[in-house]
Formats: C-alpha cells, structure tokens, sequence
C-alpha cells in the first residue's frame, strides 16, 4: 500500500518511531541507547533454554527489583562493551 508519509520505497529513511503516536514518550525516554548505554539483556520463555536461564528477579513481579536490575544490566553490559560510552 503506498502512503505518502511512509513510502515503500523510502522506508528505511522514515523509522516508524519517528511519527507522533506511533511510540509514547514514555516509551522513548527508556529507549535502548538513550542514555549512552546499552540496553540490558531480553528473555523469553521457556524460562530455562539450553541451560540459559531467566533470571529469578524477572519473573518476580517486584517492579521495582526488575527496573533495578535492569539498570545494573545496562551498566555492566556497557563497560564490558563499549567503555568509551561511559
């Protein structure tokens, strides 16, 4: 379907994200690469695959456990990466 905000043939140059309510605010504010890190690592289930196992905090439910994590993730991630970002 063509649509002269998001041509086909141009799409690579006009990211969705990039389009009023396509991504709530909130939603880029914890964007990967927002702050200078990288992102913290995803998981899906099953919860134990080939011996990479989700970590318990994740599936705790505590909010604010998992945010802290998260954080802790990104963080270490980025020094074992890419240093020159810190």
């Amino acid at each position: 379907m063509f649509s002269p905000l998001y041509p086909r043939h141009l799409g690579h140059l006009y990211p969705a994200y990039r389009f009023d309510g396509v991504i709530s605010d909130i939603s880029l504010e914890s964007e990967s690469f927002n702050d200078n890190m990288l992102d913290y690592p995803v998981y899906t289930k099953p919860r134990d695959f080939r011996g990479m196992v989700v970590p318990e905090v994740l599936t705790s439910g505590n909010h604010k456990l998992i945010n802290e994590y998260r954080d802790k993730e990104r963080k270490r991630i980025t020094e074992e990466c890419r240093k020159d970002l810190l």
